[in-house]
């Protein structure tokens, strides 16, 4: 079984330097791989602000840091099992919506 995961971009307001793009750190995930790794569960992790944060668009009145969806779709490994976004944040609803679709 291969268990695909995604962290979703940075997002944050327009206009908005410094409340909502704080990075964060994605612990719970990182306890859902340590465990998936534990238990010897083939993972894949596409990180999609991790890999490129100094990369930025505008989508929707939000500045976006990392990959374009394009990107994080041409990353996902077909023969995966099982796909999961991690959602930590309220402001990354668009994207998370956006990939899931």
């Amino acid at each position: 079984m291969t268990v695909q995961l995604i962290n979703p971009n940075l997002s944050r307001q327009a206009g908005d330097l410094l409340g909502s793009g704080v990075p964060y750190m994605p612990v719970m995930l990182a306890y859902l791989l340590a465990s998936l790794k534990q238990e010897k569960i083939k993972f894949e992790l596409i990180d999609a602000f991790g890999e490129v944060p100094e990369q930025v668009f505008k989508e929707n009145g939000f500045w976006i840091h990392g990959l374009t969806l394009d990107q994080i779709i041409a990353s996902i490994n077909p023969q995966a099992d099982f796909i999961a976004v991690y959602a930590i944040s309220v402001m990354s609803f668009s994207r998370i919506s956006a990939i899931i679709k």
